[in-house]
């Protein structure tokens, strides 16, 4: 470096930086331990939803198999709601990723109404 670069560098205010640099990690850390607070007790809260669920389906003595799949589905949309707002919480734009979610769900439903007619009027 020449001693213009060298000047340039040392009148450079690295103390202002460092601060600003202080007030955004800071502002970003605090929302990054608040969604990971969300996902935790999000998680706990799906679990113990899940093992009442689990229980209650237990005691009518429901089918082992739906009784699983009841569980596991319940377990996880409750995951992807905290997945979701977790996200919202660090700052991500989760509107269109809803959207996906909720066309996709359309689309499994739409895509299965027939097999649920069909097995209903097995049932009947």
């Amino acid at each position: 470096m020449n001693d213009s670069q060298t000047a340039s560098m040392s009148n450079f205010d690295w103390a202002g930086l460092w601060q600003q640099s202080q007030g955004v990690v800071m502002g970003f850390g605090l929302k990054v331990l608040i969604a990971i607070i969300i996902f935790y007790i999000g998680r706990m809260i799906a679990r113990l939803i899940t093992k009442g669920l689990r229980n209650l389906m237990q005691s009518q003595e429901v089918d082992k198999i739906l009784e699983t799949f009841v569980c596991n589905l319940v377990y996880w949309m409750l995951m992807t709601f905290i997945i979701i707002a977790a996200m919202s919480q660090i700052g991500i734009q989760t509107t269109s990723l809803i959207a996906i979610m909720g066309a996709a769900g359309l689309a499994v439903g739409l895509a299965l109404q027939g097999c649920a007619g069909e097995i209903l009027q097995l049932a009947c």
